[in-house]
């Protein structure tokens, strides 16, 4: 469009300018002529110019020609690169669609491998941190290792110096030795007496369960039959029920018949005669009823007697059951100490600064340390804090100072808040505690998780709960 109305000024000019001016056709020809010739001979430009400033018009009109050629193809250049512009334009909006269809399915793609790459990570951070925790774990058994090699190296050394000082005790130790298999011996009989009492206790143990069981049937059958009795007697009492409601009817129909003599008569004598029958039948169901009454009280009296039984029989099994508890906890008392014994026996002597009670070596510290590094201590010396369970032993400990003093023994509850337990695993004997007055406490709110032994003057001293973190004197026992 724009070609075409360029083309019609171009036209309407060129003929104005053509009708306004007197040049021939005659001097257009002459016209190309000197064009061509001066584009074919150079030489000639001078004649050239020189005719076209002669011809001032054919100069103005080539000009124009020139001009309008040369627009017009800058118009077509233009259009035609419009057109391949609008071609590649709209080539590069397909390809740009569908590039951002690709890359829209290219980001879910990646948008779900992210998430994929996100989970593996943190797997793998997992992962990462479980083996960072295992290897921890494995440093510090290694370095436990360590030192539990250098303790062993440790105690080796001190066994090879001692080991002369035990030669020269051989002797003393040979008759303690004598004395000690003397005890044990007792020990041990005293352990078959109390195995063959455990013995029987579990044998009437196990009958007094099959006791239990065979009364538990029989309750349960008796109420079984009660149960029979019970619906026998509802069933005669319906059956009682409908008799009485045949006599009142009987009654009614006599009273209607009683106009009629002759008829009155011969139902007098039949209702006589059905009167009797029920009076029977009613009997008959009195007395079944006072039976079933007379069951029913024995079958409650010998349930009552049965119930009775099984109490007395949950109290022996309850009483039987505490006796094997404490027949068990003084079996075990016996094989501890056996145990010890026999370390004793094996061991010989205390090490030197140690202190020999019963069958124990104990420690006193002259430093003060908090409960877990004072444990530390102990155990790298193969023992562990003091387990103090006897009046004696408390007596004995006491002694050993001389002035009043906090130590720290074996006995803690950090794993359960009021539940004591020894550092051997053991809980606290209810019945075996020396707590001073009003401990433990956990005194301002604090958390005291550990138990110290007070030295007193007299006596044979007392526990205390304190904080685990307080340096004190410590008691080993080996």
């Amino acid at each position: 469009m724009l070609q075409s109305s360029f083309q019609t000024f171009l036209t309407g000019n060129m003929s104005v300018e053509y009708k306004d001016s007197s040049v021939s056709n005659l001097d257009i020809d002459d016209s190309k002529i000197a064009y061509k010739r001066l584009l074919i001979d150079p030489d000639k430009l001078r004649f050239s110019v020189y005719t076209l400033k002669q011809n001032p018009f054919r100069l103005a009109t080539v000009c124009l020609g020139v001009l309008c050629v040369l627009l017009l193809a800058a118009l077509i250049g233009e259009s035609v690169s419009y057109r391949k512009s609008q071609e590649e334009n709209s080539n590069t909006l397909q390809n740009a669609n569908a590039e951002k269809d690709r890359l829209q399915k290219s980001v879910l793609g990646l948008q779900s491998e992210k998430g994929k790459l996100e989970e593996k990570q943190r797997q793998a951070e997992r992962n990462l941190e479980q083996s960072t925790k295992r290897r921890e774990l494995i440093q510090n058994n290694y370095h436990q290792l360590m030192q539990d090699m250098d303790k062993v190296k440790d105690s080796e050394n001190k066994l090879k110096a001692s080991n002369v000082a035990l030669t020269n005790d051989l002797k003393r130790a040979n008759a303690t030795v004598v004395k000690l298999q003397s005890d044990n011996t007792a020990l041990s009989t005293a352990k078959d007496l109390l195995q063959v009492e455990f013995n029987q206790a579990v044998k009437l143990k196990t009958t007094l369960e099959a006791n239990y069981k065979t009364v538990t049937t029989e309750r349960n059958n008796l109420q079984n039959s009660f149960n029979n009795v019970t619906r026998y007697k509802d069933q005669l009492q319906l059956s009682y029920n409908n008799l009485m409601t045949n006599v009142e009817t009987l009654e009614k129909k006599l009273h209607v018949a009683a106009s009629d003599k002759d008829k009155a008569e011969i139902s007098h004598m039949d209702a006589t005669s059905a009167k009797n029958a029920l009076q029977d039948m009613y009997d008959i169901l009195v007395k079944a009823t006072e039976q079933l009454n007379s069951s029913y009280n024995n079958l409650l009296t010998e349930k009552q007697e049965l119930e009775k039984s099984c109490g007395s029989a949950r109290a022996e099994r309850s009483t039987l059951l505490e006796k094997n508890a404490n027949l068990t906890a003084e079996r075990d008392q016996l094989q501890l100490e056996v145990t010890k014994l026999n370390a004793t026996i094996a061991a010989k002597r205390c090490p030197t600064g140690w202190r020999s009670y019963m069958y124990s070596c104990y420690y006193t510290s002259e430093t003060k340390r908090n409960w877990k590094n004072s444990r530390d201590y102990c155990k790298s010396k193969g023992a562990d804090l003091a387990i103090v369970t006897t009046r004696e032993e408390m007596t004995f400990i006491n002694g050993l100072y001389s002035s009043d003093k906090e130590v720290w023994i074996g006995l803690t509850d950090d794993g359960v808040e009021g539940h004591w337990t020894w550092v051997d695993g053991t809980p606290l004997n209810a019945s075996a505690t020396f707590w001073g007055n009003g401990q433990p406490n956990s005194y301002d709110g604090r958390n005291q998780d550990c138990v110290e032994f007070w030295h007193r003057a007299t006596g044979h001293g007392e526990w205390n709960d304190e904080s685990c973190k307080i340096e004190q004197y410590w008691i080993c026992e080996l």
